[in-house]
Order: structure tokens, then C-alpha cells, then sequence
């Protein structure tokens, strides 16, 4: 009999969101460590679950995501994952252990998880990536609504589960004191190589993100793409011409119109000042978009110093990492545990962007290829690197069923 592992969340697996990316390197570990990997993810639609799809020896499904007070409603969730686990242990499976992404429909559906995994002495962990504060301009429902869901997992939630798994210190650290904890960064299977490009004359710089932050001020954003415009600019302003700049996930118009109405007119002239060293991509596939990052030659990324930040660690660094292309970043999160300054890229404080864009457009090709080759050898988000610590993790955690 094998043993199983089923991984439940608000995730889009494989590749579908950097949740779905999160999710799949993780189901990569519990395979390799000899689990069959079941995942039930969530997506948009009324359909009620989608069959069953097998992805590098994973299988994964799907229900329907539901918002506001829908998601007060958890029974229909809760039936078909019970079914799940009723169809993994038919075909001979002992389930080892359920994994929670995140809080699923809400941290009530967490709490049912819970307790049934207690009465079938089955551990239960938590995937714990990012921490969301109670959003203080939103309608007095909604906010009432997060208020409790936040509270309903610090209190309920997470000092019953058997075991944490964090993307981050900052996370592991908030609940060791009553829960034992493995740190995974966001980890990949596939290691991508850089594309070598023939005749380069500029550094390509590159950014790959979303704008989720409609007219909020840009001090709420998550990634201050406001300051990369702003850092490039200046840049070009101080006579550099050798370099490009390209932005995948959204257009011009999409960055202008997630803007506060009182900076619009200032980075819409900024924007076009640019024509020529900037570009806009839109939305790409994720294929397309990782090809796109492996023919450039940095990436970069500025966030504030938050909590949402600190709590969590972008996708982007180790996916640009594991495609050999350094970045540039301020320091967030563990960051500066994972680039080590000056050899697969650099650490610097937002105020010092501009020169260390200056110092890479300095550079002469061989010592950025040679950066490159540096960036592609850091093992740090291999997820064959975290198969020891993670077995470790799960060893004594229950009999399962």
C-alpha cells in the first residue's frame, strides 16, 4: 500500500498562479520522497469540480472559487474533498498527511480539515506564504469578515495544526513557539537555462508581475513598480542609453490606470520619455514569460519593507535565479539570505537603484555572462534541496489512514 499526500488550497496548479507554482514545487518534494501527490485546487466557473488530470506523476482537480458571503457556505467544498480522500484511500493509498494552502474557502473550511484529521489520526499541516492585514477601505462586511478570518487562524487555526510549512523566517519564527516548522522557499523543478541572444549592445533589464492595486496609493502596492519606472528613469535622464527595459503582465496603460489619479499625468509622461528603453509585454503565457527572463540579463524588483513583505518570498527571484539571470532587489523577506551580492546578483537599498543600474550598465559583457553562469549554479530553490529537511519535517507527525 502507498502512502499519499493531499494538497487542498486557493491555487491554480500547475503554473496557473504563483500560488499553483508555490504548490507544484512542494508536490515535487512529497513525490520524490516516495508520496503519490493528490491536489485539489480551486478555479473560476460553476462548474462544480473538474476530473481528475495527471501532471509529472501528480494528480490534481479542481472546485469553484467563490467570493464574499459565499464563502460562508463551506459544505460543498468540504463534501468533495472528503469524497477525495474517500477515492485516494479506495485505491489503496494510506493518506499520510492533508497539506492547507493558505485559508481555503474560509479558515472555517481549515478548522473541519482539522478536525477531521484529528479524529483520523491524520496530520493536518498548514502552507503558510504571506500574512494580509485587515484592509481598513473596503465595505464594513467584508472588512468584519476579514477582520474575523484573520483571528479565526492565529487563535483556531494554526496552533492546531500538527505541523507549519513557511515560505519565510519571518513566518517560521511567529509560530515556532508553539508549532514545529520547515522554511521552503518557493522552489522549481525544472532548471531553465539563460538563452544566449547574439549581437547584444544594450543590458536588458526585466520585470515580471501583475497590478492588482487599483487606484490604492503606491505605498500599499506590494511591488512598487512606481520606483522602477522612477529608477530607469532617472538612469536615462543621466545620459545612459545602453540598456532596455521590459515589463511582462500588463501594458502601459494598465500600469497608468492602477495609478492614483494625482500621479497619472506624471508617470504617463515619464512612460513616454521612455519610448524605446521601456516596453510593455501584456500578458504572456508562463511559458512565454520564462523565455522572455532568460534573455535578459537582470531582473529586478523594489519592495517596501512591510509586513506583507517580510512575510513573504516573491516567486520571481527564484524563478529569474533558477534561469541564470541575477536580480537586483531590495532587501525583503530572506532575500539576502538567497543572493549573495555581487555573484548571482544584488542586494541594495531602494535609495542606492539607480547607481547599482549604473554599475550593470558599466559592466562589459564577459563579466555579466559571467554573473549569469554564477546565478545558474545557486542551488537554493532546487526543490531536491529541501527533500531532507521536509522529510524530517513529516517523520512522527501521525498513523494516517
Amino acid at each position: 500500500m502507498g502512502k499519499a499526500i493531499l494538497y487542498v488550497g486557493n491555487y491554480i496548479f500547475p503554473n496557473g498562479n504563483a500560488s499553483g507554482k508555490r504548490v507544484y514545487g512542494n508536490a515535487c518534494i512529497f513525490r520524490d520522497l516516495g508520496y503519490k501527490v493528490f491536489s485539489i485546487g480551486f478555479h473560476k466557473g460553476n462548474e462544480l469540480s473538474v476530473s481528475s488530470k495527471e501532471y509529472n506523476n501528480i494528480t490534481y482537480s479542481s472546485i469553484p472559487y467563490v467570493d464574499g458571503v459565499k464563502r460562508l457556505n463551506i459544505s460543498a467544498p468540504y463534501r468533495i474533498i472528503k469524497a477525495k480522500i474517500d477515492e485516494i484511500v479506495g485505491k489503496g493509498y494510506k493518506l499520510s498527511a492533508i497539506v492547507m494552502y493558505g485559508s481555503l474557502a474560509t479558515s472555517e473550511l481549515n478548522i473541519q480539515i482539522i478536525r477531521w484529521g484529528k479524529k483520523h489520526r491524520v496530520p493536518v499541516y498548514y502552507d503558510h506564504v504571506d500574512i494580509f492585514p485587515t484592509p481598513q477601505k473596503k465595505p464594513f462586511a467584508r472588512y468584519i469578515m476579514k477582520l474575523r478570518e484573520n483571528r479565526q487562524l492565529d487563535k483556531k487555526v494554526f496552533p492546531s495544526c500538527d505541523g507549519i510549512i513557511c515560505i519565510s523566517s519571518y513566518l517560521a519564527n511567529k509560530h515556532a513557539p508553539y508549532c514545529k516548522t520547515v522554511i521552503v522557499p518557493p522552489v522549481v523543478e525544472t532548471q531553465y537555462r539563460a538563452i544566449e541572444v547574439s549581437n547584444v549592445s544594450k543590458v536588458k533589464i526585466v520585470y515580471a508581475g501583475t497590478i492588482s492595486d487599483k487606484n490604492r496609493p503606491v505605498e500599499e502596492w506590494k511591488d512598487r513598480i512606481d520606483l522602477m519606472i522612477d529608477s530607469v528613469y532617472q538612469l536615462s535622464e543621466s545620459g545612459y542609453d545602453n540598456f532596455c527595459f521590459t515589463l511582462i503582465g500588463f501594458r502601459a496603460e494598465d500600469f497608468i490606470a492602477n495609478l492614483p489619479i494625482e500621479l497619472k499625468d506624471e508617470y504617463r509622461e515619464k512612460v513616454e520619455k521612455l519610448a524605446g528603453k521601456v516596453s510593455f509585454m501584456g500578458y504572456m503565457s508562463f511559458d512565454d514569460a520564462m523565455n522572455e527572463i532568460r534573455k535578459s540579463d537582470f531582473s529586478i524588483l523594489i519592495r517596501d519593507k512591510k509586513v506583507t513583505t517580510m512575510a513573504g518570498f516573491p516567486t520571481k527571484v527564484s524563478e529569474s535565479i533558477t534561469c541564470g539571470i541575477p536580480v537586483k532587489a531590495n532587501d525583503t523577506s530572506d532575500i539576502s539570505k538567497y543572493i549573495i551580492d555581487g555573484v548571482n546578483g544584488f542586494v541594495v537599498e531602494t535609495s542606492g537603484f539607480v547607481d547599482c543600474l549604473k554599475r550593470v550598465c558599466d559592466m562589459p559583457r564577459d563579466m555579466i555572462n559571467a554573473l549569469k553562469d554564477k546565478c545558474y549554479d545557486t542551488k537554493s530553490f532546487r526543490y531536491s534541496e529541501y527533500l531532507n529537511k521536509v522529510a524530517a519535517f513529516l517523520n512522527n507527525g501521525g498513523d494516517g489512514i
